[in-house]
């Protein structure tokens, strides 16, 4: 079990002031001297053990009255379906109070009092048991259908993507396929989100949904966008998708065949604001990346940088434009030409 709202389980040390307040009006009792007071001694001792009891029980209950209204407030959840835990928590916790309550009460009856702690111990080491068994089986089960989860699958749509890795199928195909792979794999209470990453990524699903034809309706009708991708946007979209699902388990899924270009570490700060978004998560996501067979000989260039030497930009001067282009084939490429295009019609090219 985790909390969206960790900062608010400090209000548990709202828990002492009940137990003041029954101490206080303990406190309160006034022991007052009297010759007949020891005939009735032994009929006001099992009546003096039966109220501490019922005082200890409507003690326990007004603190487990704080604490629920507490652990509510930061919003628990279980990161999948098993609760065996909260099954065992739910009786485990109330009748372990109770024990020590009564037990630290009958301080005197040194027998009766070790029992009861005893008791108590095995009552919180039985749930706290089954929480690290719980927590150990969900780590070690990565497959979707293991439990509710929100998944955003990306998949590179870069002019790349469109060659062929082998067997004559195109990566973008294969990409598409693999998706379709992962949404049947996911459990019913997961939720899909779709994200098509490119020069400019576009969120197909926007939010995560657990319908399966929408999600494989949309993948049919996906097509590449060209160009080249740009990874950190692409994550940061699906990051944003996630945002809107309602499980606490997040996944994100690219699909992409790896190409340099889109993986440029010198933008720090489109990785800044990635790791920003992932960051304002309820629960860390887990990035996996699936990278696609290359052609074995691929020739293949991008336009990396485009830089001008003045912002502003009139009719008064010529402006220089500074061109960046990059290899991220397999084989050496030469004479490459760049041309500029201004509202689609040719203004110039240059060769290098």
């Amino acid at each position: 079990m985790t909390f969206l709202n960790w900062s608010i389980l400090l209000a548990l040390s709202a828990l002492a002031i009940p137990i003041v307040i029954h101490l206080l009006n303990r406190s309160r009792a006034r022991v007052v001297d009297w010759g007949a007071m020891r005939f009735l001694t032994a009929s006001l001792a099992a009546r003096s053990r039966r109220i501490m009891v019922e005082e200890v029980l409507l003690l326990v209950l007004r603190c487990m009255v704080v604490a629920l209204a507490v652990l509510a407030a930061a919003r628990p959840f279980l990161p999948t379906r098993p609760t065996l835990m909260l099954l065992v928590l739910i009786p485990a916790v109330p009748a372990a109070a109770i024990c020590a309550a009564i037990g630290a009460s009958m301080w005197s009856r040194k027998g009766l009092r070790l029992r009861l702690l005893v008791v108590a111990a095995l009552l919180l080491g039985i749930p706290a048991a089954c929480g690290v068994f719980e927590q150990w089986y969900q780590s070690s089960r990565w497959s979707f259908g293991g439990g509710s989860k929100d998944v955003a699958i990306v998949i590179d749509g870069s002019m790349s993507m469109t060659l062929s890795g082998g067997g004559g199928e195109t990566n973008f195909a294969m990409a598409v396929r693999e998706a379709r792979a992962v949404v049947n794999d996911c459990g019913p209470g997961d939720g899909i989100s779709l994200v098509l990453a490119g020069a400019a990524g576009r969120a197909i699903i926007g939010s995560p949904t657990s319908n399966r034809n929408d999600v494989v309706a949309a993948l049919d009708e996906l097509a590449p966008t060209g160009g080249s991708m740009r990874a950190a946007q692409g994550l940061q979209l699906a990051s944003q998708t996630l945002v809107g699902g309602a499980n606490p388990g997040k996944k994100i899924i690219l699909i992409t065949d790896g190409q340099q270009v889109g993986w440029d570490v010198r933008n720090k700060a489109s990785w800044r604001m990635l790791g920003a978004a992932l960051s304002r998560q309820p629960a860390a996501a887990d990035v996996i990346v699936r990278t696609l067979p290359a052609p074995g000989e691929l020739a293949n260039v991008a336009v990396a940088g485009i830089t001008l030497d003045r912002r502003v930009i009139g009719t008064d001067r010529d402006v220089r434009i500074d061109v960046q282009v990059n290899s991220t084939g397999t084989a050496p490429v030469s004479d490459v030409a760049v041309s500029l295009l201004i509202d689609g019609a040719p203004a110039g090219a240059q060769g290098g």
